[in-house]
């Protein structure tokens, strides 16, 4: 859905009933998508909320905003209670997770909202300054659901004072990494054309990334995450090859191996913070680099 299609639909005033319907559809995939993501990162998950290292479903919310707007403003404000009822029961309780839905979703809504505004914005990352754009508004973004995530916890009784600070430090970070990962993802998937063709090389930078990461998390004698720098190699690799879809790609690659690999070689407790900040920094590097 194009900015030039918002733009006659607001100068008619009107839109035919087929593309209301088609855009009724897309809102409920998204929903199905989101509760999808959810799920699948629902991974050491902070004292059973929806707090995981990496939280995609903000980056597909800021997306679905930006090429569609306020249309999906419903499905975007509803999604985290529903998501949290399918994947998690509503453990918090039904009115909690609405309150808790409503404040958080507003908030990438804005966000989504924001970054359509940015008139400098190209969601094809064709210059710095877009995934430097990107960069803010998930950040300013993740920052304020954070703020008012755990206002609402803390005022609800859920969390104690003691916990504020590591549940927004874990809560906004996760939400970062998800809004750089998935974020320019769906955006390159609907505007970027064409599509860099892989060639016979592909399968080799492929192969690179998953030895990098059978190192990384293979070797006895290394401490946690001591080894990831061989990560960017096979993610610089891959960035500079095919540009933005190259290194979104490598990115999702990388964020799943590092959970996967965090599970298998630490078990429950790998250092979430350590992880956290290995994931934002792959984030950022392959973003940036990929632009360029």
């Amino acid at each position: 859905y194009s900015r030039a299609a918002a733009t006659q639909e607001r100068l008619h005033g009107t839109m035919t009933d087929a593309r209301i319907y088609r855009r009724i559809l897309y809102g409920c995939l998204f929903l199905a998508a989101y509760i999808a993501l959810d799920y699948v990162s629902y991974v050491k998950p902070y004292r059973g909320l929806g707090i995981t290292p990496w939280n995609p479903p903000p980056g597909l919310s800021i997306a679905v905003v930006f090429l569609g707007g306020w249309f999906y403003a419903p499905f975007v404000l509803i999604a985290p209670a529903v998501a949290d009822m399918v994947v998690r029961g509503a453990a918090l309780g039904i009115k909690l997770e609405l309150l808790l839905s409503l404040a958080v979703g507003s908030t990438y809504l804005a966000g989504g909202l924001a970054l359509q505004r940015i008139v400098s914005f190209d969601p094809r990352f064709r210059f710095v300054r877009d995934a430097l754009t990107l960069i803010g508004v998930a950040a300013s973004s993740a920052l304020v659901a954070a703020a008012v995530y755990v206002v609402i916890l803390r005022s609800s009784g859920t969390i104690f004072q003691n916990e504020v600070i590591a549940v927004a430090w874990r809560a906004a970070v996760g939400d970062i990494i998800g809004i750089l990962v998935i974020a320019p993802l769906v955006l390159l998937a609907v505007t970027y054309r064409p599509w860099p063709r892989p060639e016979p090389l592909a399968l080799v930078q492929l192969l690179a990334l998953y030895a990098a990461l059978a190192v990384v998390f293979g070797y006895q004698e290394a401490t946690a995450f001591q080894l990831f720098y061989l990560l960017f190699l096979p993610l610089l690799w891959i960035s500079l090859s095919y540009g933005p879809p190259g290194s979104a790609i490598a990115l999702l690659f990388i964020q799943i191996g590092l959970i996967i690999g965090a599970e298998i070689r630490f078990g429950p407790d790998p250092g979430l913070g350590a992880l956290q900040v290995v994931m934002i920094a792959f984030a950022i590097t392959g973003l940036s680099v990929g632009t360029i």
